[in-house]
């Protein structure tokens, strides 16, 4: 067929056949390197696309997982503590390792038996005596309509 393309064609499109043939003749010598360029490109992209799944997987399963000291000083600011006795409930809470600190918002007795046995146990008996006036404080602001 080509041989009848060139008995019919001018010069310049016996050119043009010409280098088409050529083309589909001879191999670029750079081909297998493109082609690896390619496929590594497709593995680099598959590999991403992997590890951005792993990390969103991650990411969930932490946030699925309860935090009872979350939402502990959630409770807290909302109540409007202010961040000083914030903090010094965190560390009773902390200090008496509470599954749910949460707890101690739920009655005036339960903080009050917390509080006496984190001064008791905090301080190993070198503080004896009664907790400190700003745990008493802290009890005002927590359960002022409470009896």
């Amino acid at each position: 067929m080509i041989p009848q393309l060139l008995a019919q064609a001018s010069p310049r499109q016996r050119v043009a056949i010409e280098s088409m043939r050529s083309h589909f003749e001879e191999t670029d010598p750079q081909l297998y390197w493109k082609i690896s360029f390619v496929a590594l490109l497709f593995v680099i992209g598959a590999l991403l696309v992997a590890l951005l799944g792993y990390l969103e997987r991650r990411r969930q399963r932490r946030e699925n997982k309860p935090q009872p000291i979350r939402l502990y000083l959630w409770c807290l600011a909302k109540l409007q503590v202010p961040w000083p006795d914030i903090l010094r409930l965190w560390r009773l809470a902390r200090a008496l390792r509470l599954s749910h600190p949460t707890a101690l918002l739920i009655s005036p007795r339960l903080y009050d038996a917390a509080v006496t046995k984190y001064w008791a146990g905090h301080w190993r008996g070198k503080r004896g005596g009664e907790p400190p006036l700003r745990f008493r404080a802290i009890r005002e602001l927590l359960f002022t309509d409470v009896p």
